[in-house]
């Protein structure tokens, strides 16, 4: 009897072990994920400001332009002003 209890209780002891290894490894899981998750929302953050800031030259670039082209108009009525 004594036996089948020690068999039982070494049982029930290793079925411990391996469940909590088993948990520890979930949880060792869920941590490389939560990084993995953390380093993609950076990059994806990073993208967004990148393009945000294109998008931002870009509009610069075309406010000058029409600038440009709003002086150049300008210029050619003073021109034909003057002309007259």
């Amino acid at each position: 009897m004594e036996e089948e209890e020690e068999e039982e209780e070494e049982k029930m002891e290793e079925e411990e072990e391996e469940e909590e290894e088993w948990e520890e490894e979930e949880e060792e899981e869920e941590e490389k994920e939560e990084e993995e998750k953390g380093e993609e929302e950076e990059e994806e953050e990073e993208e967004e400001e990148e393009q945000e800031e294109e998008e931002q030259e870009e509009e610069e670039e075309e406010e000058e332009e029409e600038e440009e082209e709003v002086m150049g108009s300008i210029c050619v009525l003073g021109w034909r002003t003057n002309q007259i």
